[in-house]
């Protein structure tokens, strides 16, 4: 969602929801609910004028339940199911996608009333030559690429590209064609790892939020003598870690001047960085902080890192709110967890629980009494 969101924008277009159904949405057990749950909600948005869907690998029946309810749609979608051909979904109302950079650029050019075309994803030969120089200077035993990414769907679309220049790479998150890595702690040969999969985040925060193991793990392929490239992810944004990888941490895997034999990688990627435009840690905060209600660890060290002041929690006791907190007492006053925002900037959805939340309360009888 971050990469396709910020395509948009870069294209110079822009996005009314942007909807998470959850990495494993679209599996057999639970059957797509969020995502059919969104798309009905967006097709009935005035403010919505192109869907655009994105999965990881899919379960096929619920693929088909999912293209069979966007065919039944008003406004056009645009689809990416990595690892599908987008030609076998694609007809008048599904236009399919075969990367996350492309479904933004054929939800643009819906958008804007133009006529989506695929385009091949081809290396300029300005690009091409660069990556030629730098395979010149690889010693001997690097031969192999490494991927470490804490987006499950960066990782997953980084696999089938690869799978298309004839690279099989073993992962803890293995797209269909390549192999499961047996021992997650290491990887040999050529093997991209989600640091974002259960398996890494049971018990501690999300590499997005702390990236310490990532950086730990970059640091060890930038003493492999077989690592030939890196790839990462970075992104950005709100909740995000102040720092996402240090620049020390890519430093031991970044060109050198001279061939090594035998040595550390000479090559890395440039890292794909997603911007969800806002500030860094230290400019979300405009006036002076005295308690931030941390839940994980993680995020009071980034707050710290960032020269702020952060306080662990300690549950003393359950109460009403307006019983704790003055200024809510006798109001009718609606919080969530986000900065605050007027009611004609609220999405469809936040407008929903908003109405919902006052029908509880018995503020109104019914959604339409409280959207009045």
């Amino acid at each position: 969602m971050q990469e396709v969101t910020s395509r948009i924008h870069q294209l110079g277009s822009g996005i009314s929801q942007a909807l998470g159904s959850g990495g494993h949405d679209l599996s057999d057990e639970i059957g797509g609910i969020s995502m059919l749950t969104g798309l009905r909600a967006l097709d009935r948005d005035p403010a919505t004028a192109v869907i655009v869907l994105v999965s990881k690998p899919p379960s096929p029946s619920v693929a088909a339940t999912i293209l069979a309810e966007a065919r039944a749609l008003t406004t056009p979608v645009v689809v990416t199911f990595l690892g599908a051909d987008p030609a076998s979904f694609s007809d008048e109302r599904i236009h399919g996608a075969a990367t996350l950079a492309e479904a933004a650029d054929l939800a643009v050019a819906l958008a804007d009333g133009r006529t989506p075309t695929r385009t091949p994803w081809l290396l300029d030969a300005v690009t091409r030559a660069e990556l030629d120089a730098e395979v010149a200077r690889f010693g001997p035993d690097q031969r192999f690429l490494r991927g470490i990414f804490c987006g499950g769907t960066f990782c997953s679309e980084a696999q089938l590209l690869c799978q298309l220049a004839g690279i099989t790479a073993a992962s803890n998150t293995p797209v269909p064609g390549n192999l499961r890595l047996d021992d997650v702690s290491g990887g040999k040969g050529h093997a991209i790892i989600d640091m974002g999969d259960d398996e890494f985040t049971r018990g501690r925060p999300h590499p997005m939020i702390d990236p310490t193991w990532r950086e730990e793990r970059v640091e060890r392929v930038g003493q492999d003598p077989t690592a030939a490239a890196l790839l990462v992810d970075i992104v950005l944004g709100y909740g995000t870690a102040d720092d996402p990888i240090s620049p020390s941490s890519l430093t031991c895997a970044a060109p050198t001047p001279t061939p090594r034999i035998g040595g550390p990688p000479s090559s890395t990627s440039w890292p794909r960085t997603t911007v969800a435009e806002g500030a860094p840690m230290d400019q979300l905060f405009t006036r002076e902080l005295r308690v931030v209600n941390v839940g994980l660890p993680g995020f009071g060290d980034n707050i710290r890192r960032a020269g702020r002041h952060a306080a662990q929690p300690v549950l003393v006791d359950v109460m009403r709110a307006d019983d704790v907190v003055p200024a809510l007492a006798g109001e009718r006053r609606i919080l969530h967890g986000g900065p605050p925002i007027e009611w004609a900037e609220m999405c469809g959805p936040v407008q929903g629980a908003m109405a919902g939340a006052a029908v509880y309360e018995g503020w109104a009888d019914t959604p339409e009494h409280a959207m009045a």
